[in-house]
């Protein structure tokens, strides 16, 4: 794999195709998809033929935007989908085409002078923008950056402006995953009969921030990083019911959303660091609640057991890369954060490595898959046929 063809087509994606598609819906997916099968290894050819042949499915062409967005305006259009192509158009003359982009970049999102920073709506969406932004970091792409700008402005919804503005819990006394399982422990958590809708939960602030007020952050934000993302494998690989492997399409995003906040870390201070940590933790109880608190039970990953020629890297990412799942945006990028956690954390027994392979053995490959339906590799979706174990 060169640069040269990544770039290509990252530029080409985003001259061509806008942040959203399906009626405004859905997110692009194209430079994550891209990125993480250059990390993990693809040919040049694989790149191009994926592009061509999957990725342009799930993507459209720009379309007009009611007005231009400019230097006095650019907040008023804020959350407004319509306006994906002034964004990027915006977003793109801001940015320097020589020298240094990520300089501005940073700048754009944490710009604080006429209202919040942008970059403190960058969980909205489901962590899309977040993650969109950590791409570009990752891949050095100043195209890849107008997206993540242009998808954060788009996306803001009512995480932008969280509850008290969610300041670190000063009496917790928890881990973040001790509170996550006390939940479905608990009597008063809501008890669901389907997944519920995302804003439904968020209005229940008294109840959220009970549970967020119970954990005790680590002052040392990057044990705090690395505490929440271990959450994330564990609510994402030992959730499903001991008997039958399933994977969340909604809760994956946890983990490749808090692997985006350890990505850019570096380029923020601390402060916003720790408000997109806290946001984060609040999000992480508002998406456990609305997929029915599913069982949390560590063993499902600890004592999986792995046949001794599967026990490494080099099985994971052959089997990623060279079967059906190459193809599927979220099982890549999965296997690339997990691959990635373990050469900044270590090993800690095979945590890591245990869960990535747990995934590329279990994500079905067999049937047909049509994109955000049933017959993907993921469960979660209301129409599902199967789910964790979540509380009934």
């Amino acid at each position: 794999m060169t640069n040269t063809t990544l770039d290509s087509l990252l530029k080409t994606d985003f001259e061509q195709n806008q942040v959203l598609w399906n009626n405004l819906q859905f997110h692009s997916h194209s430079a994550h998809h891209l990125g993480a099968l250059a990390s993990l290894g693809a040919s040049d050819q694989q790149l191009m033929d994926i592009y061509t042949n999957t990725m342009r499915n799930y993507a459209e062409k720009y379309e007009p935007s009611p007005h231009e967005i400019t230097d006095e305006n650019w907040r008023n259009s804020l959350s407004d989908r319509r306006f994906c192509m002034a964004y990027r158009d915006f977003f793109n003359k801001k940015l320097p085409t020589q020298g240094d982009w990520k300089g501005e970049f940073f700048k754009l999102l944490l710009d604080d002078k006429d209202g919040l920073p942008l970059i403190d709506a960058s969980l909205s969406g489901l962590l899309h923008p977040i993650i969109h932004i950590s791409y570009a970091i990752d891949l050095n792409s100043r195209p890849v950056a107008c997206e993540a700008l242009t998808m954060t402005a788009v996306c803001v919804d009512s995480l932008y402006k969280p509850p008290a503005k969610l300041e670190p819990p000063a009496n917790g006394i928890k881990g973040a995953l001790q509170v996550m399982k006390e939940i479905r422990s608990e009597d008063y958590a809501p008890t669901l009969d389907e997944p519920a809708q995302f804003d439904s939960v968020l209005k229940n602030e008294s109840l959220l921030l009970a549970y967020y007020n119970e954990w005790q952050m680590p002052a040392d934000l990057d044990k705090a990083i690395e505490e929440l993302f271990d959450m994330s494998v564990y609510i994402y690989g030992a959730t499903h019911k001991p008997d039958q492997i399933d994977f969340d399409f909604g809760l994956l995003h946890l983990l490749t959303g808090m692997n985006a906040i350890r990505t850019i870390q570096p380029y923020l201070d601390e402060n916003t660091v720790k408000r997109l940590l806290c946001c984060f933790f609040y999000l992480s109880l508002v998406m456990y609640i609305s997929q029915r608190q599913p069982k949390i039970n560590e063993h499902l990953i600890n004592d999986y057991q792995i046949e001794e020629d599967k026990r490494n890297w080099e099985y994971v990412v052959d089997r990623t890369l060279h079967t059906k799942l190459a193809t599927e945006v979220h099982c890549v990028k999965v296997i690339r954060t997990l691959k990635d956690a373990e050469a900044k954390y270590g090993s800690k027994n095979g945590f890591y490595l245990k869960t990535a392979i747990k995934s590329v053995d279990n994500l079905n490959v067999d049937k047909p898959w049509n994109y955000y339906k049933s017959h993907e590799p993921w469960i979660g979706m209301s129409d599902a046929d199967r789910e964790l174990n979540v509380k009934h």
